[in-house]
């Protein structure tokens, strides 16, 4: 009578047992995406804890990202014509060597007063201004190639951000390259604040 009993709770518990394992793999696989560290940045910006967002952002590499963006920028502004033959002699050229060197420096220099101005930027988001965590992660555009995923986050119909996440080996997802007009950013942010 032992073993009828037995042998009618065995599917009961096989189920049970698979679901369990099943839930524990899911949540696995979902920590180690790109959207599961999307969903950690949006709540961490909801909570008002930059300490938590910064966890996310590798800041060497997003300061490498700007300083090369705004060589490129000074180049184009310099030498209209970058794509001919001209420029491409002038490239590795002691100038423009020394040029990247200045800009990396000043990056550096800036790495504290960027970091403060993340804290003090996700401290002062008003209750009004916060966002769904989950709507961050899921309605944000992910294109995931490997241990890169490209992130395009849309914040109204005219304002879309990019971003590209790297995948570290604690298996979460950091920010290293933002592709943001940071000029057109912060006159945005001043105009909003007066």
């Amino acid at each position: 009578m032992r073993e009828t009993s037995m042998k009618k709770r065995m599917p009961f518990v096989l189920i049970l047992l698979g679901l369990v394992l099943g839930g524990w793999a899911g949540y696995y696989y979902w920590q180690g995406t790109p959207r599961c560290s999307l969903y950690q940045m949006a709540k961490a910006i909801k909570n008002n804890d930059p300490q938590t967002f910064l966890r996310y952002v590798d800041m060497d590499q997003v300061l490498e990202g700007i300083v090369n963006s705004t060589i490129e920028e000074m180049r184009k502004k310099i030498s209209p014509n970058s794509g001919s033959a001209a420029s491409a002699q002038e490239d590795p050229s002691h100038k423009n060597k020394e040029l990247k060197d200045m800009v990396a420096r000043l990056a550096q220099s800036l790495k504290p007063a960027l970091e403060q101005q993340v804290i003090r930027a996700i401290r002062d988001i008003e209750q009004k201004d916060r966002i769904s965590p989950f709507a961050f992660a899921f309605l944000s555009q992910v294109k995931q190639e490997g241990n890169k995923a490209q992130v395009m986050v849309r914040a109204s119909k005219k304002d879309t951000y990019q971003c590209t996440l790297e995948k570290t080996p604690e298996r979460s997802w950091k920010i290293v390259r933002l592709d943001v007009d940071f000029f057109k950013l912060y006159k945005k942010a001043r105009k909003h604040k007066e």
